[in-house]
């Protein structure tokens, strides 16, 4: 895989020096939908890390599964390292919204932590799953067996301790997306990044 660029990313009005913000959870949370709100609010640029992870590569999230966990975790540490190195001097700021995954690899956490500020968004299994269940773009194969919410309660139990060793701020993510999105931007406030 070559060097990416800043248009593999999706971002492309970069001149530079804030902290990204960045949005960790579990599929469901709604990170993506959350990002893109929060970033419109504080003028930043949205970069959705998976959507940058398949123009990077040049395939699908499921087809990058595909190729096995490993890889496709590599593939993820390679644009995240990026995205913050490249991103994290731009003026106008940025809001990355991750993926769930992305805290698996613990050299993925020690760069959210020194490079960005971090906010989780947690909800409840029952929530995360009624979330994926509805949403009719999903593709991704399933993590567990057992249906949505199966794989949401694997997910929190495995993953909860990692999102909140990022954290600066966890929000609850069950609410409604405006207060979720209010709650982020008194967080990612100007004097606070």
């Amino acid at each position: 895989m070559s060097a990416p660029n800043a248009s593999d990313l999706g971002a492309s009005d970069l001149p530079g020096l804030r902290r990204p913000l960045c949005l960790v959870g579990p599929r469901g949370a709604g990170k993506t939908s959350a990002g893109a709100l929060l970033a419109e609010r504080l003028e930043r640029t949205f970069v959705d890390l998976d959507r940058a992870l398949e123009r990077r590569c040049g395939r699908s999230i499921p087809e990058l599964l595909a190729e096995g966990l490993p890889a496709f975790r590599q593939h993820e540490a390679s644009v995240l390292e990026f995205a913050l190195a490249f991103l994290s001097g731009a003026e106008r700021g940025v809001v990355i919204a991750t993926g769930g995954g992305v805290v698996l690899l613990p050299q993925n956490r020690l760069l959210l932590r020194q490079a960005a500020e971090v906010a989780y968004l947690h909800a409840d299994p029952e929530v995360l799953a009624a979330r994926v269940s509805a949403d009719a773009e999903e593709e991704r194969p399933p993590l567990v067996e057992g249906g949505p919410l199966a794989e949401a309660q694997a997910v929190l139990a495995a993953r909860d301790p990692l999102y909140r060793e990022v954290a600066g701020a966890v929000v609850d993510a069950a609410r409604p997306l405006p207060e979720v999105v209010a709650e982020l931007v008194a967080w990612a406030s100007p004097g606070s990044s």
